[in-house]
C-alpha cells in the first residue's frame, strides 16, 4: 500500500446471492469518526411540550396529580421501548390500533372484546396519542394487593407532526387507587373467581372515567361517579 493511502481494497468476493464484499487493508492514517452530532430532528423537550402543552414536566422529572381517590404520576424519560413486550402496540398517523389493544385485553386480561372499543376510546380522550405520528403504546395493569390497584400507560414517541425525534422520548402515566377510599365501592367484587380480570376491568373503568378530567373538562366528583358506574357495569357484565 502506498504510504499516503488510508485504505486499500485488495480483493473482492461475490457471495452466492450475488452480493459483492470488499476485503480492505487500513494504514491507520484515518482513524474514522468517533463522535456524531445531530444536525436536525425534533428534540425530546420540544416533542414533550408539543404533546402535553404548557406543563412543568421535564425529561427526567415527574409531577403528581390527585383526582379524587386517584393518584396520577406523570413521568418523562428517554426509556427505549422493549419491542418484545406482549403489551406493546404501534401508534401510526396519530391513531391507536383498536384491534391490537382489544386482543391484549382479551388474551392477557381475560376481558371481552367489547371492552377494547371503550378502552381505545377512553385512551384517545386523554389527548396524547392523537399528537404522536409514529410511536408505540404500552398498557401495563398491576396485580391488586390489599385493595390497591394500579396501571401504567406508556407512550414511546418517535415522530410528531413537526418531524422525527432526534432522541428518544417516553411519556409514562402511572395511576393508583385503593377501594377503601370509595364510599360506594361496587358491591359485586369477583376478586376470588376472576383474578387479574378484576384489576383489568377496574383499570379500564378508570381510563374511561378519567379521560375528561385529564382533558380539563370534568371535576373530581364527576370522575369518581363515572368510575363507580362503569366499574359496576363492567363487573356485572363479566360475572359468570
Amino acid at each position: 500500500m502506498p504510504k499516503n493511502w488510508c485504505f486499500d481494497q485488495f480483493v473482492e468476493y461475490t457471495t452466492g446471492s450475488g452480493v459483492d464484499i470488499d476485503q480492505d487493508a487500513s494504514s491507520g492514517r484515518d482513524s474514522g469518526t468517533k463522535k456524531f452530532k445531530s444536525t436536525g430532528g425534533v428534540t425530546a423537550d420540544e416533542a414533550l411540550k408539543y404533546i402535553l402543552g404548557n406543563t412543568n414536566l421535564q425529561i427526567g422529572g415527574k409531577y403528581v396529580q390527585t383526582i379524587g381517590p386517584f393518584k396520577v404520576t406523570w413521568l418523562a424519560t428517554n426509556e427505549v421501548a422493549d419491542k418484545s413486550s406482549s403489551n406493546i402496540v404501534t401508534i401510526s398517523n396519530n391513531e391507536l390500533p383498536e384491534a391490537d389493544l382489544t386482543a391484549i385485553l382479551e388474551t392477557k386480561y381475560k376481558l371481552p372484546d367489547w371492552i377494547g372499543h371503550l378502552t381505545v376510546d377512553g385512551i384517545g380522550k386523554w389527548g396524547i396519542s392523537e399528537k404522536i405520528k409514529k410511536g408505540n403504546f404500552e398498557l401495563e395493569i398491576g396485580d391488586s394487593k390489599d385493595g390497591e390497584f394500579s396501571f401504567k400507560l406508556k407512550y414511546y414517541v418517535y415522530q410528531v407532526e413537526k418531524g422525527p425525534l432526534s432522541e428518544t422520548l417516553t411519556i409514562e402515566i402511572d395511576v393508583t387507587f385503593n377501594k377503601s377510599d370509595f364510599d360506594n365501592w361496587p358491591t359485586y367484587d369477583p376478586a376470588e373467581s376472576f383474578g387479574i380480570t378484576l384489576a383489568a376491568t377496574l383499570s379500564v373503568a378508570v381510563i374511561i372515567s378519567m379521560a375528561p378530567a385529564i382533558a380539563g373538562s370534568a371535576s373530581a366528583a364527576g370522575v369518581v361517579a363515572a368510575f363507580v358506574a362503569l366499574a359496576t357495569k363492567f363487573l356485572t357484565n363479566n360475572k359468570g
